[in-house]
């Protein structure tokens, strides 16, 4: 059987390893390597998860608690409600927490520096920027109680030694919260949220 492969955005292919803990059981994990003990099937129980850097990881579903249908909503609110441009934003999830996570670079100013010495078109240098781009986390939706699905709104605070999240609002459904909160992004109006 072919061994498990991911190809992430940056078109690096990884292939899921598996070997044994210290206590005898077994490990899962990715490598370039296309060479060792390679597992032919993900394990049960587990997902192949690409975070916002594009590292590849399995990870436990049992230990995921959002549910994907609100990864979903997340995603298609942040097209619904702010006027970012699909590539100048990713969504991911860890444990309790939805997390949007915005383009570091200017893609604009990008393609302005690098189309003249490529002497390409617009669209291939676009490419190349958003295949490497870099992404920071700008907001997230923490989940506050599980049986009433509400979330925590928080953005993230970039003020000196103060770095970290800080709420925005009282926790509620991801209905209510999203078309209040995502248009922000990308805007000044996204710094007076607390």
């Amino acid at each position: 059987m072919p061994a498990v492969a991911h190809t992430n955005r940056m078109g690096k292919t990884s292939y899921l390893h598996k070997g044994k803990t210290k206590k005898g059981r077994d490990k899962y994990f990715f490598s370039p390597r296309k060479y060792g003990d390679l597992a032919s099937a993900i394990p049960h129980g587990y997902e192949i998860y690409e975070n916002h850097l594009g590292q590849v990881f399995l990870r436990n579903t049992a230990r995921h608690l959002v549910k994907n249908d609100e990864i979903k909503q997340v995603e298609d609110a942040l097209t619904l409600y702010s006027s970012l441009k699909t590539y100048q934003h990713r969504v991911g999830s860890k444990g309790n927490a939805v997390t949007v996570y915005l383009m570091n670079e200017n893609i604009e100013q990008i393609v302005r520096m690098l189309n003249p010495m490529l002497a390409t078109d617009r669209k291939e240098v676009e490419n190349i920027a958003i295949q490497y781009g870099s992404y920071a986390p700008a907001m997230r939706f923490v989940l506050e109680d599980k049986e009433a699905r509400t979330y925590r709104p928080e953005r993230y605070c970039y003020r000196g030694n103060t770095d970290g999240w800080i709420s925005i609002g009282t926790p509620d459904s991801l209905d209510i919260l999203l078309p209040d909160v995502v248009g922000h992004l990308g805007q000044d109006s996204f710094y007076d949220l607390f």
